[in-house]
């Protein structure tokens, strides 16, 4: 199983102080992955939260049967869950493919209306 631990040391580069040793369209897949990753994490944090209740001191209460899913989901390797659990996770891969098929195709910035189009396809699925 791959576990975040693994594709944290993959992408460790301890002795990287900048971009200098990435090609230019590295650099750009970069950016463009990380900004997915924020609009992926961010569009959890919206979706969470709108499960969930917003308690007097600001602090949320998660239903318990979300804590339940979650919990069981967080703790399920991915070849183990079920079809329709995998398919959610096949549409974000296929993002992050999408992303990088346009950079390396392009070897450029993608435009920020594909890059819009890209996020608004994943809002839809969420």
């Amino acid at each position: 199983m791959v576990t975040r631990n693994k594709l944290l040391a993959f992408g460790n580069h301890k002795d990287r102080k900048d971009d200098s040793m990435f090609t230019k369209s590295k650099v750009i897949l970069r950016e463009k992955l990380a900004e997915y990753a924020h609009a992926a994490w961010s569009g959890w944090m919206k979706y969470m939260f709108s499960k969930s209740t917003k308690n007097a001191g600001g602090s949320m209460t998660i239903p318990a049967w979300l804590v339940e899913r979650w919990t069981r989901q967080m703790n399920t390797p991915y070849t183990e869950l079920p079809e329709g659990e995998k398919k959610s996770d096949r549409n974000e891969a296929d993002i992050i493919i999408g992303i990088m098929k346009a950079i390396s195709k392009e070897d450029a910035i993608l435009c920020d209306s594909d890059m819009e189009d890209l996020m608004s396809d994943r809002s839809t699925d969420a």
